[in-house]
């Protein structure tokens, strides 16, 4: 027999009406995979003093009208079985001969506001919560200064044919043709290259074919001419870019053929073409031909018969240049002989390209930031009014706050920042929502969020985020020795026919950003019979050339200018170094496929590794992981998937055995760790009703993440992680719904 007492802040009350009905349900959220304690009922009926105490605290506050609500249970020993709120949006008044309320119950006040203001953001640098009184500590590791270490970029300009040969006839007029009699008659020519391809090392300028310019009286002469477009097949160096230009090169291939025809009869003139490459130095005038260095000049053909000569040349020059020089790229023609050229043909195949290519390194430059978890910490109290604070040992450190960890967590060297920041803006206040933070830890961590009683301060709830293994954990809570009735069925919805994964912002204007390996990939599975893809991509910005190109554009030098990433937040891996913290640079062994490894960003939060921490959530798709075909399989990527490398051995968070592509596909041999490999579920779950005691009760309260063994009548032991139970603690029976544990 069990005995109940009721309390409305903490008054004795008479026993609700309705109580009988009560269900204590245990639920699971889908996307926080986190537990959560409250209860289901229509509604409570309360009269004589519970009435009493409802009615004045509503005619008191109104809206704001707020009472707690408690349920102790007597079976040997006194336990609180329910903890919840009165829901004042459901209060009705009811009077007769006697005056009742009835009114339901919802979650306690500090679950309910962090879900109610989950979406809203917050300052960081704000050091009061929501409600404009409560004093917020301060956290050193909330806003300090970290040097930003320079990525070097790959810059070029690229610029191709069209699809088809393209062909120009310089027919007769004033620039071939003279009849003064002088012996050396020269132009130039820009080959057809109107696709541009890539154009981030500057203003590029392609042109279709434009006749001959001219005419020369000496090889002595330079473009440009009066009717020589300055702009035509040139690059201005360099647009964007204003620091650290080095490793200039100029590669290309022309192909084609060239023919000469005369006028009537005479003989066929020796003419020349050559390839030719101009440089005009920053501030020159480009209308002196004198101030035109010709940087290279070779040869690809001679005509001297009425025959066609094809040509095809491909070089790769490296060229000295200084920022705001002007680069020409074209064709010499040169021809010696006093009789008049009729036309001249030229011939293009599609083949022929043009490629500037060059590095830029610039300086260092600071920028604000803010630890990964003490980001967490200062939403979470922000927005229920240090009701709750955060603990994690993941993100926690040893020197975390609130809360320290015993050592650095595999996800706590990271800091978080925003566009307006990293430029160094006057005004750089970091805004961030909850949902903002977990989803885009999310999805390059895996992890998940539940409620738990604060073991530092009694009395207190924190929000622990670990990921996601942590709330499916292999720990026996209760063993239901026979279970007569149960009904098991699979779940479509838990497995996955396909994956998104990296990061949604990774692309940059001017800047070739096809080297850049942290951006967005998809996988698929070998699944045939479900659509379902899982979106894990993140919202933050993770790629270090968005992070080298926007912390270049200054807002000392660019103004109030507005950039793309100023309100996108950043996350930027580092490391310890001596008594503060640096930016972690490279740390990769074996790489290939990627441009300048020793100083790329955030290498251990590539798109293959946030697979990898996926995997125990992806691989449940499968029944049999050994087979050949239970693998994640790459289907497409942008930027750079092909990028390979791995982590140091040494390195304690290491998830790989050996090298990894970008577009490997994943399968269990890739994992050091079989622990990170084994999926944590099946895709099924199972329904039953059973006895549960008061006791059995509180042993699943203490720890909800563990499984709960069954056995199926006379069949098999059977374990399953909590999805639901629905507990009616006045009949002493539950209703089970448990995710079928991976064996």
């Amino acid at each position: 027999m069990i005995n109940w007492t009721f309390y409305i802040n903490d008054t004795e009350v008479e026993e609700p009406q309705g109580w009988s009905d009560v269900v204590l349900n245990i639920s699971r959220d889908d996307n926080w995979h986190g537990i959560f304690f409250e209860a289901s009922t229509s509604t409570l009926i309360f009269y004589g003093a519970g009435a009493d105490l409802l009615i004045t605290e509503r005619e008191t506050n109104g809206l704001a009208a707020t009472a707690n609500f408690r349920v102790e249970a007597d079976c040997g020993q006194t336990v609180d079985i329910l903890e919840g709120s009165f829901d004042f949006g459901t209060y009705s008044k009811k009077c007769g001969n006697t005056c009742g309320v009835e009114i339901a119950i919802e979650k306690t006040g500090c679950t309910m506001t962090l879900r109610n203001r989950y979406d809203q953001k917050v300052d960081l640098q704000d050091t009061k919560a929501f409600d404009k009184q409560t004093l917020l500590n301060p956290y050193p590791y909330l806003d300090f200064s970290v040097e930003m270490l320079p990525q070097v970029l790959s810059l070029g300009n690229e610029a191709e044919m069209q699809p088809t040969p393209m062909t120009d006839i310089v027919s007769d007029n004033v620039n071939w043709s003279d009849s003064t009699g002088f012996n050396d008659y020269q132009g130039y020519m820009c080959p057809p290259l109107p696709v541009i391809t890539n154009a981030s090392l500057g203003t590029f300028n392609a042109s279709p074919i434009i006749d001959i310019c001219g005419p020369l009286a000496s090889a002595s002469n330079r473009p440009p001419y009066p009717d020589f477009p300055t702009t035509s097949a040139t690059t201005e160096l360099v647009g964007s870019i204003t620091c650290g230009l080095e490793d200039v090169s100029a590669q290309f291939r022309i192909k084609g053929s060239a023919s000469v025809t005369v006028t009537g009869g005479v003989p066929v003139p020796s003419l020349g073409l050559s390839v030719v490459i101009f440089r005009l130095p920053a501030g020159l005038d480009g209308t002196v031909a004198a101030n035109w260095i010709e940087e290279y000049d070779v040869n690809i053909v001679n005509i001297n018969s009425s025959a066609t000569q094809n040509f095809d040349l491909a070089a790769t020059i490296a060229l000295t240049v200084s920022q705001g020089d002007f680069i020409w790229f074209g064709l010499r023609c040169a021809c010696s002989l006093i009789n008049k050229v009729s036309n001249f043909t030229v011939t293009f195949d599609p083949e022929t390209f043009y490629k500037l290519m060059a590095s830029s390194e610039c300086e260092t430059t600071d920028a604000d930031v803010a630890m990964v978890n003490e980001v967490g910490s200062r939403i979470v109290e922000a927005i229920t009014d240090e009701c709750l604070t955060m603990k994690s040992d993941y993100y926690g450190r040893t020197d975390s706050e609130p809360y320290a960890s015993s050592t650095d967590g595999c996800g706590s060297l990271r800091v978080l920042t925003n566009g307006l920041k990293l430029r160094n803006a006057t005004t750089d206040n970091h805004f961030i929502s909850m949902r903002e933070y977990f989803e885009g830890l999310r999805g390059i961590d895996n992890i998940g969020m539940g409620i738990e009683d604060n073991t530092v301060i009694a009395g207190k709830q924190w929000v622990r985020i670990e990921p996601v293994k942590y709330f499916y954990q292999d720990v026996k809570l209760l063993t239901l020795p026979y279970i007569p009735n149960a009904t098991s069925k699979l779940e479509p919805t838990m497995g996955y026919s396909g994956v998104k994964i990296g990061y949604q912002q990774w692309e940059v204007e001017r800047v070739n950003g096809l080297n850049e390996f942290n951006s967005n990939k998809e996988f698929r599975t070998s699944l045939k019979t479900i659509n379902n893809i899982l979106d894990a991509t993140s919202a933050f910005v993770a790629g270090g050339i968005p992070i080298e190109v926007t912390r270049q554009q200054s807002f000392a030098v660019s103004g109030a200018a507005d950039t793309k990433y100023d309100d996108s937040t950043f996350i930027v891996c580092v490391e310890r170094g001596g008594y503060d913290f640096i930016v972690e640079k490279g740390n990769i062994d074996n790489s290939a496929n990627i441009f300048s490894p020793t100083t790329a960003y955030n290498w251990r939060i590539r798109p293959m590794y946030n697979l990898m921490r996926w995997f125990k959530s992806i691989a449940q798709s499968y029944v049999n992981l050994v087979n050949s075909t239970s693998r994640i399989f790459f289907a497409s990527g942008t930027g750079n998937y092909i990028a390979e490398g791995e982590l140091p051995v040494s390195d304690m968070c290491r998830l790989e055995t050996g090298v990894l592509p970008e577009n490997n596909d994943l399968g269990i041999s890739a994992f050091a760790d079989p622990d990170d490999r084994t999926p944590l579920w099946k895709p099924e779950t199972i329904q039953f009703t059973y006895p549960l005691s008061i006791a059995d009760y509180l042993a699943i309260k203490a720890n909800p993440y563990g499984y709960i063994e069954f056995q199926c009548g006379t069949g098999t032991t059977e374990r399953g992680f909590i999805k639901t139970i629905a507990y009616k603690p006045v009949k002493g029976e539950a209703t089970f719904t448990l995710i079928k544990k991976w064996q």
